[in-house]
């Protein structure tokens, strides 16, 4: 059966900002289905068994997790549309000998190493807060996504602007997994762009 349903899909169209009431439902929740319980949403597996990504514990509780799920997929299929207008101060450029290069930026938004996660999670959760979900809701989702922002950092690196409804550096903390800081050794830069 296709997801949502159209009960579930007028819900949500009602609880999202203006400029998403349009956005494309199949496109969105393509690969998802409901059980026979109705509660039930499994995802076809593409090179593994389906899964259950939820079971819902009423029609209300399966409406408010359909509405966060629409939130996630439409930030991850406009990461970069979004991306382009972001500059890192450190870009991979490319591999030799084992080791990434880095292009580094002199003029930049954020003094780190690139991650698209950055852009997906800040039009997540501007998508959670725009669409009418409880505050403490936000704010749990908030911190989950900023824990995980910050998985690679020695010291928190990560901060939210719950005002401006973004992400914002809060250290000079870099990046901790297995390139061990090489992006700022000159010998692995490949060009500097102003």
């Amino acid at each position: 059966m296709r997801v949502p349903r159209p009960d579930h899909e007028k819900w949500i169209r009602e609880h999202f900002p203006e400029e998403l009431q349009k956005e494309d439902f199949d496109f969105l929740f393509w690969g998802v289905y409901y059980l026979e319980d109705g509660l039930s949403v499994m995802q076809v597996g593409d090179r593994r068994p389906d899964e259950v990504l939820y079971k819902a514990k009423d029609e209300e509780d399966l409406k408010w997790w359909l509405l966060d799920f629409f939130c996630y997929r439409h930030a991850d299929s406009n990461v970069l549309k979004h991306e382009k207008n972001v500059t890192w101060r450190w870009c991979r450029d490319d591999v030799k000998k084992n080791h990434w290069r880095y292009i580094e930026h002199r003029h930049y938004d954020y003094n780190t190493l690139e991650n698209q996660r950055l852009v997906r999670y800040d039009l997540y959760l501007k998508n959670l807060k725009r669409a009418s979900f409880p505050e403490d809701y936000f704010r749990k989702k908030v911190e989950e996504c900023t824990d995980i922002m910050n998985l690679l950092f020695q010291d928190p690196h990560w901060g939210y602007d719950y005002e401006n409804l973004r992400f914002i550096e809060i250290s000079d903390s870099v990046p901790t997994d297995y390139e061990k800081f090489e992006y700022k050794n000159p010998k692995y830069t490949t060009k500097v762009v102003d």
